[in-house]
């Protein structure tokens, strides 16, 4: 993307020639390359043929509903493209489990009874399939009573639409059901660039050349393209090993995992070619992996770059390598990582401050940022996060109150005996009014805890220990030893109301397992399971 200087202002039609604007680009209002092209008069750039195709890729796998696989195309010649999607195993016929997909594109909550009812009013031969001159015909009334915009956006819908692996009744079928997912432009085969997106997902930094062998491996006619049948053939093969269950969420995680590689080294963009695609990658928020390999990015441009991902939700690496990048652009890489916690690959070998080029003289001192060390300490910090603080009921049951009441129990005293009467002794609307009021006072026990203490719990676990504490109501009253040690028993409270936090599921099963049919567990019931559960151990 070579730059170019202008003693006028620079227009949009200088620098984004026709020939450049790659089919589709205009697909939707406001599409990347609008952005793309509007940038490059601003920085005075040729646009690059090569991102105008990346964006033009890209902006198809966003858009909810895949314009660009209607565009041009009749009602008739949308109906055809609607049945070759449903129709996944390629059999010219629905069947079933195709018909479940398609009643979930017209209503999520479509279940397989009422699938079944649907399939039977296309089904006019009772042969339990829907061939294709039948779909055409139950759909053709669509075409007299529905609007251009609503018949078109009814197909989109259609082919939006992904069948549900638990759906689908063989692992050939899941496999076409996986080749139609990534045969992103519906031409029935994969290309380069759809092989080039699945490497990208094992492997960011894969390339055209990764790329192509992988097609030559899969391609067994030679004609440099995937075939359905290719794909399946090659793909039981290499799936062959694992379990049913295994499979099938290998499978489900592949339909769902959305990830985009921008590979801006595929062309020498240079520095007013990376700043122009820098608005588009700003606009796209999704993507995952940006390769700026060798693009004469400058410290200036990293600067610029760091701006915009900041704070970017998904991009997880980062390829600046091979870039006259010196030591001043080190801080912008840095600060890059600390505001961007997906980012856990940067790539930056081969510049200058990893070379120490820009280390000219003996006479300075050495720079910290020469060979990058502070980049990997912030890459590590976010491969390795500190855990998020601890809050509420886990706070409380991390906490060690004992340590805590021997540490400042002189604090903790003085704040009790500012709440008890003349006695020495804590009544229970005292207490409850004290904490509702807060105050300096409270600071002496961590907020979390001051927060949890109840009360109700502290005067129950006084009534049941070994002191005088009568217990429960507002006429009771607390010693300072029986203040502390119900304090110590919050700490155990907390706990189980942690784990009820962090395994309900698993409680809730255990609980109707004893409980049995009528879901009421009773004393008995609850000694026998315990007694089962011991014997087993």
């Amino acid at each position: 993307c070579g730059a170019r200087s202008h003693p006028m202002a620079v227009t949009q039609k200088d620098c984004v020639p026709t020939k450049k604007k790659a089919k589709g680009w205009d697909a939707q209002k406001d599409s990347l390359c609008q952005t793309y092209f509007e940038a490059c008069a601003q920085v005075a750039c040729t646009a690059n043929s090569e991102m105008v195709r990346q964006l033009v890729r890209r902006a198809q796998l966003l858009a909810p509903l895949p314009h660009h696989r209607t565009q041009g195309l009749s009602r008739h010649e949308m109906l055809e493209a609607a049945f070759a999607h449903l129709d996944v195993d390629g059999s010219g016929e629905l069947q079933a489990h195709e018909c479940m997909t398609f009643c979930r594109s017209i209503n999520p909550a479509h279940s397989e009874r009422e699938a079944r009812e649907m399939m039977a009013w296309m089904d006019k031969d009772d042969d339990a399939r829907i061939s294709k001159p039948e779909y055409m015909d139950a759909m053709e009334f669509l075409t007299t009573i529905l609007s251009d915009e609503d018949f078109e956006h009814g197909i989109l819908e259609t082919l939006a639409a992904k069948p549900s692996i638990a759906d689908l009744p063989s692992r050939e079928v899941k496999l076409l059901a996986l080749f139609q997912h990534l045969d992103t432009d519906g031409s029935g085969a994969l290309d380069v660039d759809e092989l080039l997106a699945v490497s990208n997902d094992a492997n960011p930094a894969a390339d055209y050349k990764a790329a192509k062998a992988q097609l030559a491996w899969l391609d067994g006619d030679g004609d440099a393209k995937v075939s359905a049948a290719e794909f399946v053939e090659a793909m039981t093969f290499l799936t062959g090993y694992l379990s049913d269950e295994d499979f099938d969420t290998s499978l489900a995680e592949q339909l769902a995992y959305d990830s985009f590689t921008y590979k801006c080294g595929a062309a020498f963009l240079g520095q007013k070619g990376v700043l122009a695609m820098l608005p588009a990658l700003r606009v796209d928020q999704k993507f995952t992996s940006l390769i700026l390999r060798g693009c004469g990015l400058h410290n200036e441009g990293v600067a610029a770059l760091a701006a915009a991902l900041s704070g970017h939700a998904c991009i997880a690496h980062l390829d600046v390598g091979d870039n006259p990048i010196s030591e001043g652009g080190v801080a912008a890489l840095v600060q890059l990582c600390a505001a961007t916690p997906s980012l856990k690959e940067v790539l930056y070998d081969g510049c200058y401050f990893v070379r120490g080029w820009s280390d000219i003289s003996s006479n300075v001192d050495p720079d910290p940022n020469t060979g990058g060390a502070p980049l990997r300490a912030a890459i590590e910090r976010n491969r390795n996060p500190p855990p998020p603080p601890l809050t509420g009921d886990a706070a409380v049951a991390a906490l060690d109150v004992g340590a805590l009441l021997v540490s400042r129990r002189l604090e903790v005293k003085a704040l009790f005996y500012q709440l008890a009467g003349a006695d020495g002794r804590v009544s229970f609307g005292k207490l409850r009014d004290g904490l509702a009021a807060g105050g300096e006072a409270w600071g002496v026990l961590p907020s979390h805890l001051v927060d949890f203490i109840s009360p109700a719990h502290i005067f129950r676990f006084a009534s049941r220990g070994d002191g005088d504490g009568a217990g429960g109501g507002d006429g009771s009253t607390l010693s300072y030893a029986e203040f502390a040690r119900a304090l110590r028993s919050e700490k155990a409270r907390a706990k189980v109301l942690e784990a009820f936090k962090r395994q309900r599921v698993q409680l809730k099963v255990l609980f109707y397992s004893l409980a049995g049919v009528d879901g009421e567990l009773t004393l008995g019931k609850l000694a026998e399971g315990l007694k089962g559960a011991l014997e087993e151990q």
